[in-house]
C-alpha cells in the first residue's frame, strides 16, 4: 500500500492514467467477489496454514526439496482461488475484501520468494541452505521477476 502511494506521487500528469483495460479487469474481478457464491474454501484457514508453512519451510534454514514441494502447494492454492471469496458483501469498510486481496498478493509475493530461494544455491545472510553453507560470488546479484504469458520469469542481474 505504501509503495503504491509513494509511486503515485512520482507520476507525471501524463502518466497518471492507469491502463483502462487492467482497471476494468480489476473492477470486474472485485465486483464478482460480491456476488452470492458459496465459496468452498475459507481463505483465512488457508492463509493461516501458509503462514505456518512459510515459517517451517522458507525460514532461515532452507532445503531445495522442501522449497520445491511448498512452491508446488502454493501454486495449487493459486489455481484454486476461484473457489475462495469473501463472506462480507458490504461495499464500505469491508475488511474481509481487503484481507482477501492481501491474501492474493501474499500468494504472488510468496511464489517469487520461494522461487528465488530455490534458485540461489548458497547461504547469504538470513538465507541459509544446509547443502550450500558458504557464500558464492556467483550469486552477488539482484533477482528480477516478471510475469510473461501467464508464467513467472526471472533473471539474475550481477552486481559489481
Amino acid at each position: 500500500r505504501l509503495a503504491g502511494i509513494n509511486a503515485s506521487k512520482n507520476l507525471s500528469e501524463s502518466n497518471s492514467i492507469a491502463d483502462s483495460s487492467q482497471l476494468t479487469k480489476d473492477q470486474e474481478y472485485i465486483d464478482g467477489l460480491f456476488e452470492e457464491y458459496p465459496w468452498d474454501i475459507n481463505f483465512y484457514d488457508t492463509q493461516n496454514e501458509l503462514g505456518e508453512k512459510f515459517y517451517r519451510y522458507a525460514g532461515i534454514i532452507r532445503d531445495n526439496n522442501q522449497l520445491n514441494n511448498f512452491l508446488n502447494e502454493l501454486r495449487v492454492i493459486k489455481a484454486s482461488l476461484d473457489n475462495m471469496g469473501i463472506g462480507d458483501k458490504s461495499r464500505e469498510n469491508n475488511s474481509n475484501l481487503v484481507d482477501f486481496l492481501q491474501f492474493i498478493n501474499t500468494l504472488e509475493v510468496g511464489e517469487v520468494l520461494l522461487d528465488s530461494a530455490i534458485v540461489r544455491d548458497e547461504s547469504r545472510g538470513a538465507h541459509y541452505k544446509e547443502a550450500f553453507p558458504k557464500e558464492e560470488k556467483l550469486y552477488k546479484a539482484h533477482s528480477v521477476y516478471w510475469i510473461e504469458d501467464g508464467a513467472l520469469q526471472h533473471r539474475l542481474n550481477k552486481v559489481g
